[in-house]
Formats: C-alpha cells, sequence, structure tokens
C-alpha cells in the first residue's frame, strides 16, 4: 500500500489521490480547493484533516535586555543568566541569630500530625473540580487556624466566605458612617513588593510554631521549603541554577495559607483601622485635625519583616 507521502507526490494536473483499503482512487480536486488552514495526515488506511492554528504576529522568547552600565544583551545565554539574577535579587536572607519571638496566641488545640484514609482520599478525589485550583491539601491546616480563631478578622484572602466584594463593602460602610458624622477620613493602600518570594522561612516556621503548627506537620512544611532552586531558560538555553532561601510557592494550595500566617499580626501594628487582602492592605481613619494623620501609619515592626513600612 503506498503511504500518504507517494499518494500526495501523484497529484498531477488538479488530480488528488485519496487511501482507501489497500487500493488508490482517483479523485478529482483542485489545488484552490484545499484548505491551507488543515493539516492532512494518515491514521491507518485514511487520509484526516484537523485544523491548524491560526498565524499570530505574536513575537515569542525575550527581548533584548539593557543591563544596569548600559550594555545591550542580544545572546540568550545572557538573558537567561540577568533574567534570573533579577527574580533571585528580591530574596530576604537574614540573620538567624536575631530572629525575633513571635507574641504568644492562645490556642486551644495543636496541629501535631495528619492521620489520612484511603477512604479519605477517594472521597477528596470524586469531589475535586477541575475547574479550580484550590485542592483538599490545606483542609487540615485551615481546619487548625479556624479553630483556633488565629487569623484576624481583618483579613479577607482565602478565608471561606470571605472576599474582595465584602472587604469594599465594610469599608464603605465604616468610612460613610464617619463622613456623614461630619468627620474627616484618611485613607490608604499599599502592598508588599514580591510579597510571597520575600517571605523569610525560618521566621516564617516561628510563626507556624506560635499559631499551634508543630511536630511531624511544621517539619514537613519546613523540609517543603528549604532546598529549592531555580533557573531560567530562554529558547533553551538555560542559566545556572540558584538557591531559593524565602518565600512561599504562590502557585501551590499551601502557599497562600503560609503567606497569611506570616502576615497575621499585621493589623496588631497599624494605628487606625485597616483590611487585607493578603497582603493587599487597606489603612483608614478619622482625621479632623492634622496631627491624626500620623495615626494612618503602618508601623511593620521586626516580629513581621525587621523594618518600618509607610508614609
Amino acid at each position: 500500500m503506498r503511504t500518504l507521502i507517494d499518494s500526495l507526490e501523484r497529484c498531477d494536473q488538479g488530480n488528488l489521490s485519496s487511501i482507501e483499503g489497500s487500493d488508490v482512487e482517483e479523485e478529482q480536486m483542485n489545488y484552490e480547493d484545499l484548505d491551507p488552514t488543515l493539516i492532512y495526515s494518515q491514521q491507518g488506511n485514511e487520509v484526516v484533516t484537523s485544523q491548524q492554528p491560526p498565524e499570530t504576529n505574536t513575537k515569542t522568547g525575550v527581548p533584548d535586555l539593557e543591563l544596569e552600565n548600559g550594555v545591550i544583551e542580544t545572546e540568550d545565554e545572557g538573558k537567561s543568566k540577568e533574567v534570573n539574577t533579577f527574580f533571585a535579587s528580591v530574596f530576604t536572607k537574614e540573620d538567624l541569630n536575631i530572629i525575633p519571638t513571635p507574641t504568644a496566641v492562645n490556642l486551644q488545640s495543636e496541629l501535631l500530625h495528619i492521620q489520612v484514609t484511603t477512604e479519605q482520599v477517594f472521597k477528596k478525589l470524586s469531589k475535586l473540580d477541575a475547574s479550580k485550583s484550590p485542592g483538599p491539601d490545606g483542609d487540615n491546616m485551615m481546619g487548625h487556624l479556624d479553630r483556633n480563631n488565629t487569623i484576624m478578622d481583618e483579613q479577607f484572602g482565602f478565608i471561606k466566605g470571605k472576599s474582595t466584594t465584602l472587604q469594599l463593602l465594610k469599608v464603605h460602610d465604616e468610612i460613610t458612617e464617619k463622613l456623614d458624622e461630619g468627620e474627616n477620613f484618611g485613607y490608604d493602600i499599599f502592598g508588599l513588593k514580591k510579597a510571597f518570594d520575600t517571605v523569610p522561612q525560618e521566621r516564617l516556621i516561628k510563626m507556624l510554631i506560635n499559631v499551634g503548627v508543630r511536630g511531624k506537620i511544621v517539619t514537613w512544611i519546613s523540609k517543603f521549603l528549604e532546598g529549592s532552586r531555580q533557573r531560567v531558560v530562554v529558547n533553551g538555553i538555560h542559566s545556572d541554577w540558584i538557591e531559593v532561601y524565602s518565600g512561599v510557592p504562590q502557585d501551590s494550595v499551601l502557599g497562600p495559607i503560609l503567606f497569611m500566617v506570616y502576615i497575621n499580626d499585621l493589623p496588631k501594628h497599624i494605628l487606625g483601622k485597616s483590611k487585607l487582602f493578603a497582603d493587599d492592605t487597606k489603612i483608614y481613619g478619622s482625621c479632623n485635625q492634622l496631627e491624626d494623620s500620623e495615626k494612618i501609619k503602618v508601623i511593620w515592626t521586626s516580629q513581621v519583616n525587621g523594618q518600618h513600612y509607610g508614609n
């Protein structure tokens, strides 16, 4: 039996050969009738077509980079190195000898270990929604935090029943109420730069222990975070590996929960009212006198990130 390529080579004078079984049947077809967006292929003894992706003008890859010294980097090897170095520049390298002790939290229970049965795994898998990213991985962690009422009410991110819409409504109600009473109001919005990438991991582990995540669980989380490496690949050319010594994986299920624990005590250090969605923070309060504006600021203490953050 002739192959598809052999048959197509026999297309002359406007004739196209198609294959059926072991016979070659001549079928009249003009070249103008062929759809250029279709891909012609052979499956078994039949010639089939499939849709070809449309052509676009979108360019792929990394454009030429202008370095700090003014040099233009055009080679993929140099681009991968420079981009990887830039990504790594935000990592937090902290002195392990001066990590502060978190403020003690009143706990009703601890999370020391997790027991999982085959039946539980099957039940969770059968209920997974493929259209959503969160899975059951964080159930035990969030259950523990909920039982101990650990997460502050000001946090609206990654919590069931809360959302950005609910946060906005609450802030709107509080502000309009004060304005109706004739008060002046100050309001500010800010967030952490590269928030998930800058979380100091040893400090995070201390905070987890402080909220009752201990024993094998905190050991597992520590092992989950440590020893990570990264590199950048540009058109198949990769940079060297670089150690990732801070941060939590943002695209994981546990990552947002760990970040929420890390930033949880921020509202305690704000002079004024606040609402958070992850690290995105709204700060507001009455400003009837000039000195009252000083109350609308954040004291980002060493317990959180070792620096002041605000105007």
